[in-house]
């Protein structure tokens, strides 16, 4: 809904600026979610904002990059766009994101304890938790910049990317193959 609204007000930026307002809301809220939060205290205004962040952040792949994908890429290789997107953007968090959160809980004072959680100290649960919601901060606020920052590219590059698709679009009953045979449906 955010993200059709936007573009009807503003056709050639509404759906990156929905992209960009829904992940600064959500980096806001997770931020003020980990760094803030004190488990125990303020529950509902942690939930609410949570919830906030968690709906923020949910909203732009749905109101934004699956329809400029769909408006850009041809028909008939929408799906694997939109999956190879999906799968770098998994890999990355996988296989970066994890190395990088155990690196940076380090940095900020997490300690493994070979003895089951249950019997470590409350002081000693408070500092890993403290660490782990700095780490998690510290590496998802230079992520969400570094997409912000890519969105503004597409600011520029999504009018041209339409035009380009609008002229050359075939109508809705011909389908191009990849080995570039065109057949009539």
């Amino acid at each position: 809904f955010l993200g059709d609204f936007a573009e009807s007000k503003l056709p050639a930026s509404g759906r990156v600026l929905t992209a960009q307002l829904g992940i600064a809301v959500a980096a806001v809220c997770w931020t003020l979610v980990f760094l803030v939060g004190v488990p125990g205290e303020h529950g509902y205004a942690i939930a609410a904002t949570a919830f906030v962040g968690g709906a923020a952040g949910a909203m732009y792949p749905g109101a934004t990059t699956k329809p400029i994908l769909s408006t850009v890429v041809p028909h008939n290789f929408r799906a694997t766009a939109i999956a190879w997107q999906y799968a770098a953007a998994t890999a990355c968090g996988a296989l970066i994101g994890t190395p990088l959160t155990a690196f940076f809980a380090d940095f900020f004072g997490y300690v493994a304890y070979a003895a089951p959680i249950s019997t470590l100290t409350p002081e000693q649960r408070a500092n890993n938790a403290r660490a782990l919601a700095k780490a998690v901060v510290a590496l998802c606020i230079p992520a969400w910049s570094l997409v912000v920052l890519v969105y503004f590219g597409v600011i520029y590059t999504y009018p041209r990317d339409r035009a380009r698709v609008a002229r050359s679009a075939l109508p809705r009953t011909q389908t191009v193959h990849p080995f570039g045979a065109a057949s009539t449906a």
